[in-house]
């Protein structure tokens, strides 16, 4: 599979306290961009061997730009038509500018989509505000209608994006309760490693972590079918028998493409690894260089029970390990600690039958 991201504007009516995105100008991708990155993605999509292009789209709210969404997915079908992929969509929303138009369209067209929300009301309040400062919760809660009616046509699964952050951690177990408790059956939460997290933060965090694993092995036990993605993806890589490093191949298998139609191998990366633009394509000699890296160079990793083990992904992610860190072999302190953590109570959990069974379980081609 073949996955394109496309920045699709810059446009956003929240104002996040943790947002990533810089320069917050008021600007859409221009229309001869989004062409010209489509075109690129297509041709690279048809050298896979499953024939398939993922298309991502983010902002931003991309939902600020859904006619050019929309002009979008309407050129990769016409192109589509004399090509033969598989072609899926999706996209991350705040969860505040749904309309019936939006949706109909979305579930007409299949386009998944996750909705950031951080958990309890006043959780999700203290960062993620409207311009004016107002908090956007009572907002997306009203608006889980829209959430419900796609999962009701479709039968796929609306997506919780939930981040926990140095000032709402202390009630991180609440708030992912809550988000199940409102319905959401897939639940994605990823740790702030951007903000700095001292000793007595790690503590309350893992013990937080520790009633969030209780409460979902709980309601698993009890027949609830239902996904924490954070839960499945440590388990994942503490079973496997052989985890490769930069498993993604980001620049080979993905692209991410700004409103300025600048080409990343994705999201996560910066200026120093910028692979081409959409007028000049993609740089292959800088990509294969990329790609060549099959071992991490940082000594402390190379040391680390976990990464000796297989049982740690945290060290392969070259490009989410330099934006959080400025080294691409360097790992945030703080998914290092919860690495180690999560790894211990499932060596407590889990016997080594049951880690054999997991693992065939889990056991994909890599």
């Amino acid at each position: 599979m073949y996955s394109l991201t496309l920045e699709i504007t810059k446009r956003c009516n929240l104002n996040c306290s943790y947002c990533y995105v810089e320069n917050k100008e008021k600007v859409n991708m221009k229309w001869k961009t989004a062409q010209l990155a489509i075109d690129i993605a297509m041709r690279e999509a048809i050298k896979q061997k499953d024939k398939t292009l993922s298309v991502y789209f983010i902002g931003g709210e991309p939902l600020l730009a859904f006619g050019l969404l929309k002009e979008i997915i309407f050129y990769i079908e016409k192109k589509n038509e004399q090509i033969g992929l598989n072609i899926f969509y999706s996209t991350t929303t705040n969860g505040t500018v749904f309309t019936t138009e939006i949706i109909e369209f979305m579930i007409e067209k299949r386009v998944r989509f996750k909705i950031s929300i951080d958990g309890l009301e006043d959780v999700h309040n203290e960062n993620r505000k409207f311009v004016n400062g107002v908090g956007s919760y009572s907002e997306v809660k009203e608006k889980l209608v829209y959430k419900e009616e796609f999962e009701k046509m479709t039968g796929i699964a609306v997506h919780a994006a939930q981040l926990i952050n140095t000032n709402t951690y202390t009630k991180f177990s609440a708030s992912f309760r809550h988000l199940h408790e409102l319905g959401f059956r897939y639940i994605e939460t990823e740790i702030n490693a951007y903000q700095k997290w001292n000793k007595e933060d790690k503590i309350c965090l893992f013990q937080q972590i520790d009633e969030a694993f209780e409460y979902y092995i709980s309601s698993r036990n009890r027949g609830q079918l239902w996904v924490w993605k954070f839960y499945n993806d440590m388990l994942e890589g503490f079973v496997a028998d052989y985890l490769p490093f930069f498993p993604c191949k980001a620049g080979l298998v993905s692209l991410f493409v700004t409103v300025k139609g600048e080409l990343y191998p994705c999201i996560e990366t910066g200026k120093k690894y910028m692979i081409g633009s959409v007028d000049k394509g993609l740089d292959a000699e800088y990509i294969r260089k990329i790609i060549k890296i099959e071992k991490t160079q940082n000594t402390r990793c190379l040391q680390c029970k976990e990464y000796k083990e297989n049982k740690c992904r945290i060290c392969s992610c070259l490009f989410g390990n330099y934006e959080n860190t400025g080294n691409c072999y360097i790992p945030s302190e703080i998914n290092c600690e919860l690495t180690r953590h999560v790894n211990n109570i499932f060596r407590e959990k889990y016997s080594e039958e049951q880690v054999a069974m997991l693992r065939k379980h889990y056991r994909r081609e890599l």
